[in-house]
């Protein structure tokens, strides 16, 4: 019987530690959501100082687009320059291939703060006639 007690103390001891070290994972991953001033709704998420694999150095949080949920009229994707005070420095894998409505982009305007743009981030974008890039941009991934 002590021996099967040692086991599940060993176990659950496992699971524990397993647990603790996903937490930073689990939070770096969490979608959320922002609504602008013409009532786009956007998919991002926040990256902690330090833990972008992309620019490992940078000292700073930031915010990645994940999609957003409608196109405006206008067909202009105006992507927003912050989020909650965090600049929004990229744009994510597959960031608008999948967004309803993504044929309907015509024009994208790119904010200043961005120095990423991830693979395949306009795909499916096929009536995108003009992208409005920042200085700073440092990567534009396939």
């Amino acid at each position: 019987m002590e021996r099967v007690n040692r086991r599940i103390h060993n176990f659950i001891i496992l699971v524990a530690v397993g647990v603790f070290m996903c937490l930073p994972l689990i939070a770096h991953a969490e979608t959320r959501t922002y609504e602008d001033g013409d009532g786009v709704t956007w998919k991002y998420q926040i990256i902690p100082a330090g833990t972008w694999k992309v620019v490992p150095e940078l000292q700073r949080d930031i915010v990645e687009i994940l999609g957003c949920n409608v196109i405006p009229k206008d067909g202009v994707l105006r992507i927003p320059s912050e989020i909650d005070g965090i600049d929004v420095a990229s744009i994510g894998k597959s960031a608008f291939e999948n967004s309803p409505g993504s044929r309907m982009i015509k024009e994208a305007i790119v904010p200043e703060h961005v120095l990423n743009i991830g693979p395949n981030a306009f795909a499916e974008c096929s009536n995108l006639k003009n992208l409005s890039l920042p200085e700073g941009l440092r990567f534009i991934q396939y």
